[in-house]
């Protein structure tokens, strides 16, 4: 893969303080060579996408539930999968991450309008212009992510359920709910 070097370089970043990851004295860090052997293989099935940080995040977590194999066979699906089709996301454009942004900046200016605001005047994720920013500060690892690289593994073990179950509808759901919290 034209990759290998990107990917071994992200895979010291991805999942650092998991013992099953880190390459630590102090742990055996497992699951890396399986981390690498699945993101490797997807850029290589799907050179549109090739590689993107934010897929070794999704693939490391369902390695910490099931085997390699299976891993890659969850991962396809959730990547290619017209239910979930999260590969629009991580092509060389990223329009997908920055649409799905606009669409959680609607929602909450739905939900809450003067929270916009707020966030406008303090410069955080959305722009003053009515648009969004494509790269916001925090929404757009959550798409890029499924909140893998902010959260913690139960909760997103969680979100992992319910997206199995749902589709990605609930990244919206959670996003939104996480931004609207009191």
């Amino acid at each position: 893969s034209p990759h290998e070097k990107q990917i071994n370089h992200d895979i010291t970043r991805t999942y650092p303080n998991h013992p099953d990851f880190s390459s630590s004295q102090n742990s055996n860090g497992r699951l890396k060579d399986h981390l690498f052997n699945l993101v490797k293989a997807y850029s290589l099935i799907d050179p549109e996408v090739g590689y993107c940080q934010g897929l070794c995040f999704i693939a490391g977590h369902l390695l910490m539930h099931i085997p390699e194999e299976d891993a890659f066979s969850v991962f396809c699906e959730l990547m290619m999968n017209e239910k979930f089709n999260l590969r629009e996301y991580f092509k060389p454009d990223m329009y997908q991450v920055g649409l799905n942004i606009y669409i959680l900046q609607c929602l909450v200016n739905e939900s809450a309008p003067n929270l916009i605001g707020h966030f406008t005047s303090e410069s955080v994720g959305f722009s003053s212009n009515g648009g969004s920013e494509i790269f916001s500060s925090f929404a757009s690892s959550w798409f890029l992510t499924l909140f893998t690289s902010t959260f913690s593994f139960n909760f997103c073990s969680r979100i992992f359920d319910c997206l199995l179950l749902n589709g990605p509808s609930v990244i919206f759901e959670v996003g939104l709910n996480l931004i609207l919290a009191d």
